[in-house]
């Protein structure tokens, strides 16, 4: 019933598999130098073919189908000597195979051009309930869902620090790579990798220069459902529109594409958003995070034998800014949402310098009283002069925020107010 699902959506029935050699007791030969080479040209006849149809069918699974099906029958026919031998000429030759078709060609394994990007879908609220913002970005077959919430900054994440002690993080982004996302079953993880961590602390420096000050704490949580390269660059744009659905002060959206690179000899070719096959055979795997105005962050891993060149960069940082372009274009149909209902809230009422001292003395209890009775807290900044009313929902901020402002403002003549009559006087009356 699930092939038969997934074939109705679009996507592939093919099962995923290993390639397999039988078992045997006795030791296998390795391959000699003219058994290698007729093996290395046999791999590179049967991947041309392989590739030639992956085009027809450019889905992760289709592909992985095609390309296991190729690699099982080299084991097959060349069974009789050492799995381990055979599968590093498979490795190689499977490589000049691809290279090759990319410079020959300027084809890649799924039918793009080197410069294009996948197709894209971005979504916003598409988690139900109590959540704040939600946001699901699809590239290809890489698919990351995030969830963003807004809290009071009391409430902000704590990271211990060796030396400094525990710190708060306002702004806080969890990325999450379970194994189903690559069609492992693995098992329950109670711990962060630090490959997961690091992509969380680079998504929060590519789109903390874009948030506006505000007194709340900010976390992201983005889970990648699916993944076929490129996985943490859909993180960050999943988290971008998850905060701006939850109605974060954000200025701008933020994109991300992974840049990939092939060379032969003197001839390099630069790839936009890389498959993970590209990721394993190329030489570069650059990501690059930005906004329409620049680069926001950037992250490089190279196997290149020699130092990247600084033509090559530039290149390379070109052409992610016309993908981050393509990207956000898609990314702007979301519009912006005002903070949910249910989430806390933080108002402040400016207070005049000749009320400061009625406040302190005065008023305290009756700031004391609108604290017990409206489920709020409130502080006064006598830097910013403001006092701030915390408050657990929308409604429990108007509630308190009307007697605030009435008790710390300063009174004119004419000026209504809703206020208890404690002791009435002769001449005046004490409220």
């Amino acid at each position: 019933m699930l092939l038969d699902l997934r074939e109705r959506e679009g996507l592939s029935s093919f099962p995923r598999y290993h390639p397999q050699q039988q078992q045997r007791s006795e030791a296998l030969p390795v391959p000699d130098e003219a058994i290698t080479d007729e093996i290395h040209h046999h791999v590179i006849e049967e991947y041309n073919k392989a590739f030639v149809e992956c085009q027809d069918h450019p889905g992760k699974a289709h592909r992985a189908h095609i390309l296991t099906s190729a690699q099982q029958e080299v084991l097959d026919q060349y069974n009789t000597y050492s799995l381990s031998h055979v599968s590093r000429i498979i490795d190689t030759a499977a490589r000049e195979a691809f290279r090759s078709r990319i410079f020959n060609d300027r084809c890649r394994l799924d039918g793009r051009v080197p410069s294009q990007v996948r197709p894209l879908r971005a979504e916003t609220s598409v988690l139900p309930g109590d959540v704040h913002g939600s946001a699901l970005f699809e590239r290809g077959d890489t698919q990351v869902l995030a969830h963003a919430t807004i809290g009071l900054l009391a409430r902000a994440a704590k990271v211990e620090e060796y030396i400094d002690g525990a710190d708060q993080r306002p702004f806080f982004v969890h990325y999450s790579f379970p194994s189903y996302a690559t069609g492992e079953p693995g098992g329950p993880s109670t711990f962060s990798s630090r490959r997961e961590v690091g992509h969380g602390a680079l998504a929060e420096d590519a789109i903390a220069p874009v948030l506006e000050s505000c007194p709340y704490a900010l976390r992201v949580s983005a889970e990648v459902l699916a993944s076929d390269g490129s996985s943490s660059m859909a993180a960050v744009c999943a988290d971008s529109m998850a905060l701006r659905d939850a109605g974060a002060r954000i200025t701008q959206d933020v994109a991300g594409v992974a840049m990939g690179l092939v060379t032969d000899g003197d001839e390099e070719i630069i790839l936009t958003d890389i498959l993970g096959v590209e990721d394993h055979y190329g030489e570069m795997d650059m990501n690059v995070k930005g906004t329409r105005e620049g680069i926001a962050a950037c992250q490089l891993d190279t196997k290149h034998p020699e130092r990247l060149s600084e033509q090559t960069l530039k290149e390379a940082l070109s052409q992610a800014r016309k993908a981050h372009e393509h990207i956000l274009d898609h990314m702007q149909g979301q519009q912006a949402q005002c903070m949910p209902y249910h989430a806390s809230r933080v108002a402040e009422v400016q207070v005049e310098i000749n009320g400061v001292r009625t406040l302190l003395r005065d008023r305290g209890a009756f700031l004391r009283d609108i604290k017990e009775r409206k489920v709020s807290k409130l502080l006064y900044d006598p830097r910013k002069q403001v006092v701030s009313v915390e408050a657990p929902n929308e409604e429990a901020e108007q509630r308190a925020c009307k007697p605030v402002s009435q008790a710390v403002g300063d009174l004119k003549l004419g000026v209504k107010v809703d206020a208890n009559v404690e002791e009435a006087r002769q001449s005046s009356a004490v409220v």
